[in-house]
C-alpha cells in the first residue's frame, strides 16, 4: 500500500521496499561525513547558465500510454528523510515543460531518498524514464531503485543515471513487466547518497511509465 508519509526508516523498509540494504552495503569503510570547511560561509547553489533549448528539440512529455509523477504530486510522491543537515537543504526548480522538482548536494550518509510511484491502468511491459533537469544536476552516479516482479517474486534493481551527461532528457531504468495489482509494483526510489568528492548536487524530477508491449 502507497503510503504518503512515513516517519522512521524501519516503516519505509516496511511500506516503501526502500532499498536500504544496497545503499548500506555500498557505504566504504570508516567513511568520513561530509562537513565544510569553518568559518567559510554558506553558499547557495548557482545555475550554470544554459542555451535555452530550441521548442522543437524539447522531447515530448507524455506520449500516448505514458503515466507521469513529478515531485509534490498527490498520493504518488514521498519524501524519507533520515538526516537533516543545514549544509545540505533541498531546494526547488522548474523544469523545461514547468513542472517541479527538487535538488540538493549528496550526502555520503544518504540524508534523504524520495520515492515515486503510480497506479497503472493497465498491466504490461512498461519503460520507466527519469527526467533530467539542465540545472543543479551534476552527479554522475544518480542510484534509483526500482521495484518489480521476477517469476512472482519481488526483486529491487539499482540503476546508477550520470544526470550531467542528460541534461534535459529522459533517461531509461529498465523495461519491466508491471502489474497494477502487485504492491509497489513499479516503483522507483532515488536516493542523494553518493560518495562523489567534492558532494554534488543532485536533482529528483519528473518520473515516467511509458507503455512498450502488453
Amino acid at each position: 500500500m502507497w503510503r504518503p508519509i512515513v516517519a522512521s526508516r524501519q516503516d519505509v523498509l516496511a511500506h516503501y521496499v526502500n532499498p536500504l540494504q544496497f545503499i548500506e552495503a555500498s557505504r566504504p569503510k570508516g567513511f568520513v561525513k561530509f562537513e565544510p570547511p569553518r568559518g567559510r560561509p554558506k553558499q547557495e547553489p548557482k545555475p550554470v547558465p544554459q542555451p535555452a533549448p530550441e521548442p522543437d528539440k524539447i522531447p515530448e512529455m507524455l506520449p500516448a500510454e505514458t503515466y507521469g509523477r513529478w515531485p509534490g504530486d498527490p498520493g504518488g510522491f514521498a519524501v524519507n528523510e533520515y538526516e537533516v543537515s543545514p549544509d545540505r537543504p533541498t531546494h526547488e526548480g522548474v523544469d523545461v515543460y514547468g513542472k517541479p522538482f527538487r535538488y540538493k548536494h549528496t550526502s555520503r550518509t544518504h540524508d534523504v531518498t524520495m520515492g515515486y510511484h503510480i497506479h497503472l491502468p493497465t498491466a504490461g511491459r512498461y519503460a520507466i524514464e527519469a527526467f533530467i533537469p539542465a540545472q543543479f544536476a551534476s552527479e554522475r552516479r544518480a542510484q534509483h531503485f526500482v521495484t518489480h516482479y521476477v517469476d512472482g517474486l519481488q526483486s529491487v534493481r539499482r540503476v546508477e543515471v550520470d544526470q550531467k551527461a542528460h541534461w534535459n532528457k529522459w533517461v531509461s531504468l529498465g523495461e519491466y513487466d508491471l502489474d497494477p495489482l502487485l504492491p509497489s509494483d513499479g516503483l522507483v526510489n532515488v536516493a542523494d547518497q553518493s560518495h562523489e568528492t567534492p558532494p554534488q548536487l543532485i536533482a529528483f524530477a519528473g518520473m515516467r511509465w511509458r507503455k512498450v508491449g502488453d
